[in-house]
């Protein structure tokens, strides 16, 4: 699913959405490995997720400055 998003996305999203769907990929595989497979991450694993997605989530939602 996230592939078909990477597919579609770019033509309709501006980059700073764009951005944060890519970075996001991770969080469904692994809720989908969980889920399906069984499959568990470690606090590191989960960290490491959240490290890369909040600085994106914060700079997407945060007021943009106008030139």
């Amino acid at each position: 699913m996230p592939c078909l998003a990477d597919l579609f996305t770019p033509q309709r999203a501006p980059a700073p959405t764009l951005g944060l769907l890519t970075s996001v990929d991770p969080v469904p595989a692994a809720t989908a490995g969980w889920l399906a497979l069984g499959q568990r991450l470690g606090w590191t694993e989960w960290a490491g997720m959240t490290a890369v997605v909040s600085p994106n989530t914060i700079g997407t939602l945060a007021p943009q400055e106008t030139r």
